[in-house]
């Protein structure tokens, strides 16, 4: 998947504080609140299919067709789709197909809370499992010390930041707030962004004060 490049902004930080998400439903492969909505925030939310930068069809929270084929298929047949249903389904996509999976891996490398999962997950539904369940920069530098800052950033900001050999600033912007996800520091929540058919932000989304729908946390 390829992040959408929402212009960045700041919004309040739903749940957890700024010290990171609620809970621990993470212990179960599910998101916080305050993590959906920090994805939410990168994905952009489109109504209606449209080709994103990477020239992959992609509809509501990130939901690719190449991706997760059955899931586009269904919200293709809703189109336009409703917030709130995008929503939901995109949680529970995020749980069953990308936090569960990852969760042994994430506890394997030592992570031991919400905001750790929340940010490893972005990365997972970003770039794919095989970026927290394999063995590769990311994951070495966590296995090392999940705590370690001074080792784990320099190597998470540069982590995946590029597409067909070309370095999108939208990914770096997310790579450096789902680092800062992970350590419990102030992350960026954007602006969720209205995606258009031709991949271009057309406005914000507006209910729950901009939040949209949010699982319960």
């Amino acid at each position: 998947m390829i992040t959408s490049t929402v212009p960045i902004g700041k919004v309040p930080n739903v749940g957890g504080g700024s010290g990171g998400g609620s809970g621990d439903c993470w212990q179960n492969g599910q998101l916080s609140p305050k993590g959906f909505r920090f994805i939410k925030g990168f994905e952009g939310f489109a109504p209606i299919e449209y080709q994103d930068s990477g020239g992959y069809w992609t509809i509501a929270y990130g939901v690719t067709k190449h991706g997760e084929p059955d899931i586009y298929a269904q919200l293709v047949g809703m189109q336009p789709v409703p917030e709130e249903k995008g929503a939901q389904i995109s949680y529970d996509l995020k749980t069953k197909r990308y936090g569960i999976p990852i969760l042994d891996s994430v506890k394997g490398l030592g992570c031991s809370s919400q905001s750790q999962f929340d940010a490893l997950l972005s990365v997972a539904y970003n770039s794919g499992n095989g970026s927290i369940t394999g063995s590769n920069s990311l994951t070495n530098a966590i296995a090392k010390n999940p705590n370690d800052e001074s080792t784990i950033r320099p190597v998470w900001e540069n982590f995946k930041v590029t597409s067909n050999g070309i370095l999108l600033p939208g990914l770096v912007a997310r790579r450096k707030q789902e680092c800062n996800l992970y350590f419990g520091q102030e992350a960026e929540m954007r602006p969720i962004g209205l995606i258009n058919t031709s991949g271009g932000i057309s406005g914000t989304v507006t209910d729950n004060n901009g939040d949209g729908w949010l699982p319960d946390g």
